[in-house]
């Protein structure tokens, strides 16, 4: 899908987007994910109200015009405000939602939310639902909402479950899914270590032969998932090489092609202009915005819900202090090697 040739830039367009934390506690504590996404304690009425929470999201709504919400945690459907948002934000023709979560919610509860989403994308965690019946309902899930919104699958490649994930991978072949094998990395490397070698470290977990398997593994993507997907999203994003070749790719192929630079590491950007905060934001548990989920700008929180109406809105690139872009919808924001 991809050149096998360096990279100089990314342009994005159609990728307006807000990431938004609104919670760090989730039930799954799965041995991969940093316990900073699922061991934490925060009230969010401890840090805003609701009034405070929706006069923000008109705000930002007012400043970018349109784009999408990307809801993350923590597991997002626990979060306390989740229907409130969803029900403010349906009928408002400019914006989507798109829900990341690990279906862990019963069914009626899913059921009754999903519709309100533009899209969901659903993680399956081998190491959390373990038996069969644990598995039967979790399918129950996905087969209950794919008619009513786009439902993203993203299989973790779990090297200790690794039979039944290659199973279940293929048991979701379904042409109203798209369904993404994830490698399980160490991202918090790509923080602390900042080195060529941050983020390879959880790979030593795979065998030789699982990561042969691995590396051909190609995202499904259903027929009638695409077409709809194509009717919905407006991202069209251009890889230009180093050698002045470029590629386009539009909505969910963009995405597909940065599945396939994740998988294959080619997602380091240090050194280079990119353009988070002036199409997208970052928004932690607390109300806290930063122009982005890299931790160089999470260190420079530069507003909140509490001074939402002072806010200095980004106005150019910030070149990237970082070896390694883990997030995807970061990986596909513009930017360009000096």
């Amino acid at each position: 899908m991809i050149r096998d040739q360096p990279l100089k830039e990314i342009n994005s367009t159609g990728h307006t987007h807000m990431m938004w934390m609104v919670n760090d506690i989730c039930p799954f504590k799965c041995w991969y994910c940093p316990e900073g996404t699922w061991g934490g304690n925060s009230n969010t009425e401890e840090h805003y109200t609701w009034d405070e929470c929706s006069h923000a999201v008109d705000v930002i709504c007012d400043h970018y015009k349109k784009g999408w919400f990307l809801l993350t945690g923590g597991e997002p459907t626990n979060w306390i405000y989740y229907t409130n948002l969803l029900q403010k934000l349906h009928n408002n023709p400019n914006w989507n939602v798109m829900t990341i979560t690990n279906l862990s919610r019963k069914l009626s509860f899913v059921e009754d939310y999903v519709h309100l989403n533009t899209a969901v994308s659903c993680s399956y965690h081998p190491n959390v639902i373990k038996t069969d019946k644990q598995r039967e309902l979790w399918l129950d899930k996905v087969n209950a909402i794919k008619d009513k919104t786009l439902v993203c699958i993203r299989v973790m490649m779990d090297p200790q479950h690794w039979d039944h994930c290659l199973d279940m991978f293929d048991k979701l072949n379904d042409s109203k899914l798209y369904v993404e094998p994830v490698r399980i990395s160490n991202y918090i490397d790509g923080y602390d270590i900042n080195t060529h070698d941050a983020g390879v470290d959880l790979e030593f977990s795979y065998t030789d032969e699982q990561l042969y398997i691995l590396d051909r593994l190609e995202t499904m993507r259903g027929s009638d998932y695409l077409k709809k997907i194509l009717e919905t999203d407006p991202l069209e994003t251009t890889l230009t090489y180093t050698d002045g070749v470029s590629d386009k790719f539009k909505s969910i192929e963009a995405w597909a092609a940065l599945s396939d630079l994740d998988r294959k590491k080619r997602t380091k950007f240090k050194g280079w202009d990119c353009e988070i905060g002036l199409n997208s934001l970052y928004i932690d548990p607390k109300g806290d915005i930063a122009k982005s989920v890299c931790k160089g700008a999470r260190q420079q929180m530069f507003s909140s819900f509490k001074n939402i109406d002072n806010i200095a809105w980004p106005d150019r690139p910030t070149v990237c202090q970082y070896e390694w872009c883990f997030c995807d919808p970061e990986c596909l924001i513009s930017k360009r090697k000096k």
